[in-house]
């Protein structure tokens, strides 16, 4: 939908995501359109490491640039065109991502492959964009396109050694937000990969424009559905718990998705 250039990522995603936030305090995670993580990584090199997704992620160019003590950069390319030989799924993507490495081989890049489902069609469903991690730190490596994936996603880490996330219990009490677009709503809870959860929502393709009831002929095509579900949905330690929304049409630009996390016993 749009190409960016995101520097640091970690310095905004802990307190936008609630990450950091202590095992007795509750908090709110929100993504808007266009930031939900399609790839989450942890830096585990003395320098910064770059992922550039060129053409929305599909094109053979793509890669990892790992920054070196000498200021050099190693690239390792990760083709998603059609020439490249793969169908562009995450779980099809993982070998090449996990054999990223320094010039001295060393690979100290940790995937979070939990944050999304490794069967998702990656390169036509992700943004055009560089991401830049700092040393030592988390942050997305790619976003979804919510235009193009049709989904907005919430992710809860829950393994501390794996993903950075709260090892504690937590609930997840709230389910909210505005997945506006055309077709069927439907709901999903993922708990370490696995589904755990689905629900489809029917919805009008077409709604009426006004408001008054009158017989008019004006219709809009984007339905504006608020999602409110009060669900009380454990998440026990150290399990990574990913919530979705996908519309079966089209998403419209301006929705969003959220969910309110509390402490348990």
């Amino acid at each position: 939908m749009k190409s960016r250039i995101m520097g640091c990522l970690m310095a905004v995603l802990i307190p936008v995501l609630g990450f950091g936030a202590a095992a007795d305090e509750a908090f709110t995670l929100y993504n808007a359109e266009d930031a939900s993580p399609a790839l989450r990584v942890k830096n585990g090199y003395k320098y910064p490491v770059t992922f550039i997704w060129l053409t929305a992620g599909s094109n053979a160019a793509n890669r990892i640039e790992i920054k070196e003590a000498s200021g050099a950069v190693t690239t390792n390319i990760v083709g998603t065109a059609p020439a490249a030989g793969i169908t562009n799924t995450i779980s099809e993507m993982q070998l090449q991502l996990n054999a990223a490495s320094n010039a001295a081989g060393e690979r100290l890049i940790t995937w979070d492959w939990n944050c999304a489902l490794v069967s998702d069609e990656f390169a036509t469903r992700v943004l055009t964009e560089t991401n830049i991690i700092s040393a030592g730190t988390w942050g997305k490596a790619a976003t979804w396109d919510t235009s193009a994936a049709l989904h907005w996603d919430v992710y809860l880490p829950g393994k501390i050694a794996e993903s950075g996330g709260q090892e504690s219990r937590k609930v997840i009490q709230n389910w909210y937000g505005l997945p506006s677009g055309q077709g069927n709503l439907t709901l999903e809870i993922f708990q370490d990969g696995t589904e755990k959860y689905q629900e489809t929502v029917l919805l009008p393709d077409y709604i009426r424009a006004d408001t008054n009831g009158a017989a008019a002929a004006s219709w809009t095509t984007n339905h504006v559905w608020n999602l409110s579900k009060s669900i009380n949905w454990p998440c026990p330690r150290r399990v990574d718990t990913l919530l979705r929304a996908t519309r079966a049409g089209t998403a419209a630009a301006g929705g969003g998705m959220g969910i309110t996390v509390a402490p348990t016993e």
